[in-house]
């Protein structure tokens, strides 16, 4: 499927989700990115009064005093890249919600218009079954019409059958009577 995530991307979304979902697991994440940033700060602290102090004792700088305070730096350093991935961090964390966020709006949608699709067509066909009750009802209606008038024909029928024998029977004691032979 196009424009789908990798499933990695997809599990950590859902990580994700579920820890927005769940307030205390929310509330543990922050006090551990909170932490981290005390941390942080601690470490900076430190590393600042450390620098302090040992400027204090040294007078000048000695090859020794000089790894010690790269050593500081570095640590100093690191203390800031891990508080900069910290941020970037949750940074990625809200643009992941924002994302799942987005998507899920955009699913309720196409859900929602699904659904009014199905009922626009279970109202179609709702409609065209009660055209066709009404059809069967006419055609109903007609065939017992035509019942009604196939009874008046045959009825008319057995009349001019009737009449016909009648006709016959006269005709022939007509004949009978004109033609005393026969």
């Amino acid at each position: 499927m196009m424009g789908s995530a990798p499933p990695a991307e997809n599990t950590a979304v859902f990580a994700l989700l579920a820890t927005l979902s769940d307030p205390e697991k929310t509330k543990a994440k922050l006090n551990e990115f909170e932490q981290a940033r005390i941390t942080a700060e601690q470490a900076t602290t430190a590393h600042n009064k450390a620098l302090f102090e040992l400027n204090e004792r040294m007078a000048g700088f000695t090859l020794d005093s000089d790894r010690r305070a790269a050593e500081l730096s570095k640590r100093h350093s690191e203390a800031e890249a891990a508080y900069a991935k910290l941020i970037a961090d949750a940074a990625a964390h809200q643009d992941a919600v924002a994302k799942a966020k987005t998507d899920l709006e955009k699913r309720e949608r196409d859900l929602a218009m699904d659904t009014a699709s199905l009922r626009t067509r279970q109202g179609a066909a709702d409609q065209r079954e009660h055209d066709l009750t009404a059809r069967e009802a006419a055609v109903a209606a007609h065939e017992k019409e035509l019942d009604g008038r196939h009874s008046i024909l045959d009825e008319l029928h057995e009349e001019a059958m009737a009449m016909k024998t009648e006709a016959e029977k006269r005709f022939a004691s007509l004949r009978s009577l004109l033609d005393p032979h026969v």
